[in-house]
């Protein structure tokens, strides 16, 4: 499930929490969401909570990597909060493989990571 984190969300930066099972429907939220701050601010900076381990479903696979396609050129920055190796990993592995700058926070550092994807933005 997909929900706004209100006090990050805001101008380029986009804020969401994702529960454990991330749907098509999610994607396809987050997709129209990030269109928008494209459209208003020239790229967007991404700001995303888990709770757990996401774990797409089978459909949303695809739309998970075509988002990467699309937004690659796109995303400034990608702060991705949440806890445990594989997630700590798996974000190693985005920012090695994409043009995006992509870091982990463990929960504990949520205000860093917040600090962190808004670095530079005017106030």
């Amino acid at each position: 499930m997909y929900r706004h984190v209100d006090e990050v969300d805001g101008g380029p930066v986009l804020a969401s929490r994702l529960a454990d099972r991330v749907t098509e429907e999610d994607f396809a939220a987050l997709s129209d969401e990030m269109d928008a701050r494209i459209r208003d601010h020239g790229s967007v900076r991404l700001f995303v909570e888990f709770d757990g381990i996401p774990r797409p479903e089978l459909e949303a696979l695809d739309d998970d990597l075509r988002l990467w396609r699309r937004y690659s050129d796109d995303i400034y920055r990608y702060a991705i909060v949440g806890e445990g190796r594989l997630l700590a990993w798996a974000t190693d592995v985005a920012d090695r493989l994409t043009g995006v700058e992509v870091q982990f926070f463990d929960r504990e550092a949520r205000e860093e990571a917040a600090d962190w994807v808004g670095e530079g933005i005017a106030a």
